[in-house]
């Protein structure tokens, strides 16, 4: 009788430089794209730094938006991408996302002080490359984790059509909970895209520890050619309440999961963070 023995789950220090992305406190901003304050930089630059809207705290980096800041292309925001994203085939492979390939991903977010109803703020995006025709459902994300009223949501969006509009064939909310400022929330989960009816596309997602979604179906557009992840804040309607927005995360990081990181050692790994 043959007995098998269950793959142990790698632990992420061990292939951390596996890792196609891995952003915490101790990051060199200057790796990283940057929009805050009216701002758009190649790493943090001089501007953003004195708008001190994206800076290091300790193993946390803060991100702050004020009623007051200059917009970034319609909207306030105070945001971070890997760099030189507008070049993924030339020498940026490790920073994009391939479809149909699976990947295991988490984020340790804390709102400070929170106050907001009404408006939406993204927080952490799977967000689409240009493909053909450029269409703006491509510039948008088809994977969000965001605020919606004074409560957390995780939404998908896709549609088959090559060149895609605004619109999307499908539009899901996974998760509506409420929230809480002034705590650590652990997200983390396995995605893989796909824009086909019947494909290859999931996401799974935790919370501190609890499973709350598990969804399988398209969850791309047709006219990507390539995702990357934002993760900030990005707020589009118009301004009401508190007067200014802080946002802090514990590391977000993106491995494929060939490398053996499971949803469940990345959490492990991001509450040893301190």
């Amino acid at each position: 009788m043959l007995l098998y023995r269950r793959r142990k789950a790698v632990n992420p220090v061990t292939v951390m430089d596996r890792a196609l992305l891995k952003i915490y406190g101790q990051t060199d901003l200057s790796t990283v794209y940057c929009e805050a304050n009216g701002v758009e930089a190649s790493g943090a630059s001089a501007t953003v730094g004195v708008a001190s809207r994206i800076f290091r705290s300790g193993n946390w980096i803060e991100h702050n938006i004020q009623s007051t800041d200059t917009q970034v292309a319609g909207g306030w925001r105070a945001e971070m991408t890997p760099a030189n994203l507008n070049v993924p085939f030339t020498g940026q492979q490790a920073k994009v996302i391939v479809p149909r390939t699976p990947y295991v991903f988490g984020i340790c977010t804390r709102l400070i002080s929170w106050s907001m109803t009404g408006q939406d703020t993204a927080i952490f995006q799977f967000h689409n490359g240009g493909g053909d025709g450029d269409g703006a459902g491509a510039n948008s994300s088809s994977l969000n984790l965001s605020l919606v009223s004074n409560q957390w949501q995780i939404m998908t969006r896709a549609d088959s059509a090559l060149v895609t509009g605004a619109s999307s064939e499908r539009l899901l909310v996974n998760y509506l909970a409420g929230i809480t400022s002034d705590v650590d929330d652990y997200w983390y989960g396995e995605a893989c895209f796909d824009w086909h009816v019947g494909g290859l596309g999931y996401h799974k997602w935790w919370r501190n520890g609890l499973q709350i979604v598990d969804d399988h179906g398209a969850n791309s557009f047709n006219d990507s050619l390539w995702k990357f992840l934002k993760v900030g804040l990005y707020q589009w309607d118009a301004w009401s309440g508190n007067t200014t927005r802080t946002f802090r995360h514990k590391g977000f990081f993106l491995f494929p999961k060939t490398v053996g990181v499971t949803p469940n050692s990345l959490y492990q790994y991001m509450k040893s963070i301190v």
